[in-house]
């Protein structure tokens, strides 16, 4: 049974920590012109956010499947609103960083146990809780663009501070209404026993490690493609003599349309299955990506929304994917694909900064939807994964006395 009031708890706390650092994406021009920063130095903020908040989630998520996971995701919510909404107030570059850190490392601690608590809700149905969950931090970042340059405009950098108070107020709430999820221990309800092939043979722990190399590879790739596009898209559209506040309802629809696509996918994935489905979304990216950046008016707009859209068509069933591979340690296996990959591919963007400083941004941006499309191809060699049933212990009945001996019985 899909525990859908819980469930929304938890996609409330995911729909703020990403809201919170979608509000950074806009104001990286701002940044830039503050600091005097090369496009190069400016991907370092890209960088410093992922390593924060993405690569430590594989430690996080140990700590998550050791101990009570409501207790970090109500934390999480709290410290991502603090850093990200108190970065203004930093007097020099290196000390905004930190706050943006602080705002970083909250996101790393919410998602590894909000996403096995997410899953966790849904018993056998964890790809429909997951392309619940999973979107919903995709729609909070398309969303916090608007805010961020809305809160910028009202009250500056240094006024943004007030946005903190969401994230202080519905941290605990969220924490407590995801405390039903866990067992006494901390351990998420409804564990799965280890996957098998779709002929029914059980996986061997060697090949779940292969599979679980070659996933994450895919998911690294998709993860730099979007992180680059997302770094430079507002420099870019300020390049095309597009205002700000335009700006960030663009990236608003390139997001959004992530969001909606990952929900699609939770359902599309019962009927194509998740290799093809990560196949087919990757291998539709790069090109529709390649052509927004190559052609002008509604085409362009049109292409950007459909790339944004397949780009992130798989996202909830590939956390799926992991959490089947990786049974005992799903807070681990949900770091790996949500954090792990999203930090390791933030370094890619300063390397695309650099080639933008001596070439071209269109350029740079350009070579980057080869990402999508070598992801795709390492994807048809993720083996399909059946979800396993939970292995319930069957009880025994009591047997019953045996009736009592009557008189002639007796006798």
């Amino acid at each position: 049974m899909v525990r859908y009031g819980r469930l929304g708890a938890l996609v409330l706390g995911h729909f703020l920590t990403d809201c919170y650092m979608g509000m950074v994406l806009p104001l990286v021009p701002i940044i830039q012109e503050r600091f005097g920063l090369s496009l190069a130095a400016t991907g370092l903020i890209a960088v410093v956010t992922s390593v924060t908040g993405s690569l430590v989630q594989p430690f996080l998520g140990i700590l998550s499947d050791l101990t009570r996971r409501s207790y970090l995701v109500g934390l999480g919510v709290m410290l991502t609103g603090v850093g990200i909404c108190t970065f203004g107030l930093a007097g020099t570059f290196w000390g905004m960083m930190v706050l943006i850190a602080l705002g970083g490392l909250g996101c790393g601690a919410f998602h590894p146990p909000g996403s096995a608590l997410a899953s966790a809700a849904g018993g056998e149905r964890r790809d429909l809780t997951q392309a619940l969950f999973s979107p919903g931090g995709i729609l909070g970042y398309s969303l916090g663009p608007v805010l961020g340059m809305a809160l910028y405009q009202a009250r500056g950098l240094e006024g943004m501070w007030p946005g903190m108070l969401v994230g202080l107020v519905a941290g605990p709430l969220v924490g407590l209404a995801s405390r039903g999820l866990e067992s006494r221990h901390g351990d998420a309800h409804a564990t799965p026993p280890p996957p098998t092939h779709r002929n029914g043979e059980p996986m061997s722990r060697r090949y779940r490690m292969g599979a679980l190399s070659v996933l994450t590879a895919v998911v690294f790739l998709r993860s730099a493609s979007v992180i680059v596009f997302l770094t430079y898209l507002a420099r870019l559209l300020e390049d095309r003599g597009m205002p700000k506040p335009n700006q960030a309802w663009v990236i608003m629809a390139f997001v959004f349309a992530g969001g909606l696509a990952g929900i699609a996918g939770g359902h599309l994935a019962r009927v194509m299955g998740r290799r093809w489905l990560t196949v087919l979304s990757l291998g539709l990216a790069g090109p529709e990506l390649l052509g927004f950046l190559h052609t002008h008016g509604l085409p362009s707009w049109a292409m950007l929304v459909v790339g944004g859209a397949a780009v992130q068509a798989a996202v909830p069933v590939n956390i799926v994917q992991a959490q089947l591979l990786l049974p005992r340690h799903q807070s681990l296996a949900s770091a790996l694909m949500m954090g792990f990959c999203w930090g390791a591919g933030a370094f890619l963007a300063p390397a695309f900064g650099r080639l933008a400083d001596v070439t071209s941004l269109p350029f740079s941006l350009s070579l980057s939807c080869v990402l999508p499309f070598l992801g795709a191809g390492l994807a048809l060699f993720v083996p399909d994964l059946v979800t396993p049933r939970p292995v319930r212990a069957v009880v025994e009945p009591v047997p019953l006395p045996p009736p009592p001996l009557s008189e002639d019985e007796e006798g």
